[in-house]
């Protein structure tokens, strides 16, 4: 399904500990849990190093599974509803949510509750910071997908999606109406968001001032994350996974110039 591992970024100081973190399922009790660990290259290979959270809600679908700094020193992690849709409501369980953690592994201080720092999400794929702003791209149900600028609120799944408004709830910063994109892997450059897109299979850019959104790659088949550098644009094709259609050379990491 969509388990598996989901995330990773490198700590800051990576360059002298060598140190990053993993989000990923792995089987508990014969149930699909997901976790964050920090990870340690040692020469060629990776060796666990211990665990920060655990028993983050898993299933066949639906896991969330990014990663982000934040510029306070926060890890955010992003969690699905584990095909669970009650859960994104839920306070109490980590499922549906954005949470954010410390390096440790606590629940970092001045959190909704606990670990949570916002709720009400149905699989949130992508994270990034413009300045100290957090924005998530998030699969939305038949459409409705939705780039949202996450703050400590609750972003309305199940209750509302799309262009649904309730009292206490979050409308999407930006929503694509009926037909799914998909949007994964989000980055941003020059006050623009790229966002990765699989069932779009394209990447694609909004203005974060215009909203106007325009296609930068396409027909290279599901394109799943994308990294931006001061010179080029990073993205990674995903054709092999079941869903898409693979040529002989896929799945592919594509660099192309600014």
């Amino acid at each position: 399904g969509e388990s598996g591992l989901l995330g990773m970024v490198l700590d800051p100081d990576f360059k002298n500990n060598k140190t990053a973190y993993v989000y990923h399922t792995y089987a508990k009790q014969n149930q699909a849990t997901n976790r964050v660990i920090a990870i340690k290259e040692e020469g060629n290979q990776w060796v666990e190093e211990r665990v920060l959270l655990d028993d983050i809600p898993g299933a066949t679908i639906h896991n969330g599974g990014r990663l982000e700094w934040g510029p306070e020193g926060a890890l955010y992690v992003t969690a699905g509803d584990a095909a669970n849709p009650e859960l994104a409501q839920d306070i109490d369980s980590l499922a549906g949510k954005i949470l954010r953690i410390t390096p440790e592994g606590k629940p970092f201080k001045g959190n909704q509750k606990g670990y949570v720092y916002s709720l009400g999400h149905r699989n949130p794929q992508g994270l990034v910071f413009v300045d100290d702003q957090l924005y998530a791209s998030e699969h939305g149900q038949s459409g409705h997908d939705e780039i949202n600028r996450i703050e400590q609120k609750n972003y309305g799944w199940p209750t509302i999606e799309g262009t649904e408004k309730a009292e206490g709830l979050v409308t999407p910063w930006y929503e694509v109406g009926e037909r799914s994109v998909a949007p994964s892997g989000i980055a941003e450059a020059d006050d623009t968001l790229y966002f990765a897109t699989l069932v779009g299979q394209r990447l694609q850019a909004i203005n974060l001032k215009t909203k106007q959104v325009k296609t930068i790659v396409e027909n290279q088949g599901r394109i799943r994350d994308v990294w931006i550098d001061e010179t080029s644009i990073y993205y990674i094709t995903n054709n092999t996974d079941g869903r898409g259609t693979p040529s002989t050379e896929d799945d592919r990491l594509v660099r192309i110039k600014r």
